[in-house]
């Protein structure tokens, strides 16, 4: 796990010192060694945080022929390739994956990705075919940012040293827009800055230095994989998700978990916990200081359970204002609320315990189907297949055995069914803003096809381009703002593509949410763990922050040229939901240190 820049230039007066002013912007992922590599026009940089293989001979940028590679990311399944390689004549002389990586490209060229399971984003240079191949994984946990000009072709971990290279970055307005209006974050290519773009999972940029043109093509589209793939009936889903675990916990460093108390993360810490082979889990659980919030008598329950090495941290409002700052100038883009402060808590104490690997449980409701809106999706299946009688037998199911009311069932089925009633409230909620900037967000919205999906398809989508990648980047930036590696078993590509794959009764059964988890974990732990009803998760005291920050919160935005520009008058801060101040605060807080 670590952090990579690079820039190919052109005709520009780019040198190593640019070089090193990037990489110096993301030495906070990988302070166990900083190196460069410069050969012809190619620049590379490297911040490594050691994970597997301690030694230096896994340093980077690494070189074997003429290739060069910069790596961030885990190929978990590199014991088993690097196997597959040596019985196809080649050898090794480290014991790491990144070797692994370049000898599956000269074996196997661009299907190498294909070979992979894990989570990577590289660059590599082929110096005697003069090209650069730069991939991200499928799901795009390991992020990739570029800037592409007619002088040269800029890439990194972070947007950050991207910013060094542009004399006035400038806001993306459409990104913006949706933001404000939709809370859609990191839904395509685009980024909030103008001009910088993200390399999207499942991607691949491939670069002829000869005739300088660059050509983007995605190996990875996992609405075509589920089309395509028959369904292996003779390999069940508890057996994908255990090798899962398997691989995920390879590591020659101290491993931790992050244990909200909900079923996800207690389902991660329990597997691994049962995987080492000595010493107790160190887990780690954000207490929230309100009750409504508070769910770790939950993670008290998995801890004393599993006997896990147990920490809390329970952040009041004097840390969050000492570090909210901090926290948001390392997500480099707005981010949807003050909870990912909680997530911020516990890496700074992972760092402060030494642990340098820290498992989690993102992907699991989008896995699984267990956000309550799918409940929706689902009816609305029910009810496009003519499956009346079923229909009312789910909707009495969903409100036993979930927190939702008949009546507020019904409110989100009419909301997230409903096209046109959706972007009525929409407007309604933001009818200050411009209308321009109300276009503009609304139509990201219609492009993703929010108007027509099917449950399925609204299950990719939120796995490709909404709800997944947006909670990938907040981890990637907490963990690596603390040097600490974030883990996702559930986000494995054969983990997902096999959940997509089982019957809706094994997802949601007797209106239980992400059933065959409940099941896989009901030997393991509690039922009052396996079988909850209630979804929280790292929830932030919100009312609490927001109250006590208000007069920081309205200054930035009374001072905010953006937020100006955005609406035709400033909202009254009285008026605003908590939802709202927390977004106009986050925007005016982001032009300040990235536009003052």
């Amino acid at each position: 796990m670590c952090g990579i820049v690079g820039f190919i230039k052109n005709n520009v007066k780019f040198n190593e010192e640019n070089l090193n002013e990037m990489l110096d912007k993301i030495r906070h992922r990988g302070p166990d060694n900083l190196s460069t590599y410069v050969q012809d026009n190619v620049y590379f940089g490297h911040a490594r945080l050691s994970i597997i293989d301690l030694s230096d001979s896994s340093n980077q940028p690494m070189l074997y022929k003429h290739y060069s590679i910069i790596f961030n990311g885990e190929i978990y399944n590199y014991v088993e390739l690097r196997m597959e390689l040596e019985e196809l004549g080649h050898r090794f002389e480290t014991n790491g994956d990144t070797e692994v990586l370049l000898h599956a490209y000269e074996q196997w060229g661009i299907e190498c990705q294909n070979k992979f399971r894990g989570m990577w984003a590289f660059v590599l240079y082929d110096k005697r075919e003069n090209i650069i191949f730069g991939s991200r994984d499928r799901f795009g946990i390991k992020p990739l940012y570029y800037l592409h000009t007619k002088d040269a072709f800029a890439f990194a971990s972070e947007i950050k040293p991207l910013l060094t290279l542009q004399s006035i970055p400038s806001p993306n307005m459409a990104i913006v827009s949706s933001y404000l209006v939709t809370n859609l974050i990191n839904f395509d290519k685009q980024t909030f800055f103008n001009d910088i773009y993200q390399l999207e999972g499942g991607t691949y940029f491939f670069m002829d230095l000869k005739e300088k043109k660059i050509n983007f093509e995605r190996y990875y589209d996992l609405s075509k994989v589920i089309k395509n793939k028959e369904t292996n009936i003779t390999v069940d889903f508890e057996e994908v998700l255990d090798t899962s675990f398997k691989i995920h916990t390879r590591s020659d460093v101290l491993l931790g978990s992050c244990l909200s108390g909900g079923l996800d993360s207690s389902t991660v810490t329990a597997k691994v916990s049962e995987l080492m082979k000595e010493g107790n889990l160190k887990s780690i659980t954000a207490k929230s200081i309100s009750p409504e919030t508070d769910e770790s008598h939950f993670a008290k329950v998995v801890a004393d359970h599993l006997q896990l090495d147990w920490h809390i941290v329970e952040p009041g409002y004097e840390y969050f204002k000492n570090n909210i700052e901090e926290c948001l100038y390392y997500q480099e883009e707005p981010v949807s609320g003050p909870s990912i402060f909680m997530q911020y808590t516990v890496m700074q104490k992972a760092k402060e315990l030494g642990v340098k690997v820290m498992m989690d449980g993102q992907g699991g409701d989008e896995t699984l189907l267990g956000y309550e809106r799918y409940y929706s999706w689902m009816l609305s299946d029910l009810l496009r297949n003519k499956q009346y009688g079923l229909f009312l037998k789910e909707y009495k199911r969903i409100t036993k055995h979930s927190k939702l009311t008949g009546i507020t069932l019904m409110k989100q089925y009419m909301y997230f069914n409903n096209f046109k009633l959706r972007v009525k409230y929409l407007k309604k909620r933001q009818r200050l803003l411009k209308g321009e900037y109300m276009n503009l967000a609304i139509s990201n919205l219609a492009n993703l096809g929010y108007a027509t999906k099917s449950l399925e398809e609204m299950q990719i989508l939120e796995l490709t381009k909404t709800n997944l990648p947006n909670l990938l980047k907040n981890e990637d930036r907490n963990s690596m703002l603390a040097s600490i590696e974030a883990r996702v078993p559930f986000v494995d590509h054969e983990v997902i593509e096999k959940a997509l794959q089982l019957p809706l009764n094994k997802k949601i059964n007797n209106g239980y949410t992400k059933y065959c988890l409940r099941e896989y974990v009901s030997e393991i732990l509690p039922d009052t763990i396996s079988w909850r009803k209630d979804k929280k998760g790292f929830e932030a005291p919100t009312d609490i922050w927001i109250k006590n920050h208000r007069k920081i919160i309205e200054d930035y935005i009374q001072h905010s040229k953006l937020i100006k520009e955005l609406y035709i008058s400033l909202p009254k801060f009285e008026q605003l939901s908590y939802k709202e101040s927390w977004k106009l605060y986050n925007l005016a807080l982001w032009e300040k240190q990235y536009f003052s």
